[in-house]
C-alpha cells in the first residue's frame, strides 16, 4: 500500500488510498495551519492530537467523517467551520479545545459522539 505525504517533508501525516487521514508522529509542535486535500474523506483517531500551536483547519467539503481525539489538545485553535458533508463526529474529536471561540456544524449531521468540545 502506497503512502502519500501531505504536509509537506518534515511532518509525518499521510493519506492512503482510500482517502483515511492519520497521523504517523507528527511534528505537533509546528503546525500553525492545516489544508486538507479534497480527496481525504476520513480524518483518522488522533490525526492532529495535541497540535498546541495549530489555528486553522480547513476541512474540504470530501470529509464525511471525523474520529475520535483528531483534533485533541489542540488548544490554539478559534475558529471551527465544518462542511455540510460532515455526517459523523466521534468521542472528543475536539477534546480540550480550550480557545474555541466560534463553531459552525452541519445542519443534517447522523451522528455526533459524546464530549465533542469537553
Amino acid at each position: 500500500m502506497e503512502f502519500a505525504q501531505i504536509i509537506n517533508n518534515k511532518h509525518t501525516s499521510y493519506f492512503l488510498p482510500r482517502n483515511y487521514l492519520f497521523n504517523k508522529k507528527i511534528d505537533s509542535i509546528n503546525i500553525k495551519y492545516v489544508s486538507i486535500p479534497s480527496n481525504v474523506s476520513v480524518i483518522r483517531s488522533k490525526a492532529f492530537k495535541d497540535c498546541i500551536n495549530l489555528r486553522i483547519i480547513n476541512i474540504p467539503s470530501s470529509v464525511e467523517v471525523i474520529e475520535s481525539f483528531a483534533f485533541s489538545g489542540c488548544s490554539s485553535l478559534k475558529h471551527l467551520n465544518l462542511s455540510q458533508s460532515i455526517k459523523r463526529i466521534d468521542f472528543s474529536a475536539f477534546f480540550e479545545c480550550i480557545s474555541l471561540e466560534t463553531i459552525r456544524l452541519p445542519k443534517f449531521i447522523s451522528d455526533i459522539d459524546n464530549y465533542l468540545f469537553y
